[in-house]
């Protein structure tokens, strides 16, 4: 065996072994650096009035889940989560869980069933470059993108077709 493929397979052996737990810590050490470094904003308004309008402050005198353009089940879940813990900010706190979880499973999946140590490098890479500015600059629309594609990434790459 040669140094170089020693090397690689002593690096992608733990790496699969423990796929899980690194994808967690190493996505939630991730996302905890991007939001410490650069805070979260809404890339629109819509994001604001809506988020307003699920807590019942400015816009009306209630909370109300019957928001435009977001699901009622999930507006009512947050608006019940304001009304329980208000001091806490759900609104942009689900769309982080939403975020990390659509990355995490992926990243598992990668780091679980891709062989090349370079291949899973650069998946890591295209993360931190890419999907950045969606951590940062919230929108409901880009978070339910990523969901989507994120999940239809993790079906392709869990039943091997990647």
């Amino acid at each position: 065996m040669s140094n170089s493929n020693y090397w690689e397979k002593s690096i992608n052996q733990p790496l699969s072994d423990y796929a899980l737990p690194i994808a967690v810590i190493f996505n939630l050490l991730l996302f905890g650096l991007i939001t410490a470094t650069f805070g979260l904003t809404y890339k629109t308004n819509d994001d604001v009035g809506m988020m307003l309008y699920i807590r019942g402050i400015g816009i009306t005198d209630q909370p109300s889940p019957e928001v435009i353009f977001i699901n009622i089940i999930f507006s009512s879940l947050i608006g019940w989560l304001y009304q329980w813990l208000g001091y806490i900010d759900w609104y942009p706190l689900s769309f982080l869980i939403i975020t990390y979880v659509s990355y995490t499973y992926p990243l598992y999946c990668i780091l679980r069933k891709v062989s090349g140590i370079f291949l899973k490098m650069s998946y890591i890479v295209i993360f931190i470059a890419g999907f950045l500015l969606s951590i940062v600059y919230l929108q409901f629309t880009v978070v339910a993108g990523i969901a989507a594609m994120q999940d239809l990434q993790a079906y392709y790459l869990s039943s091997g077709i990647l």
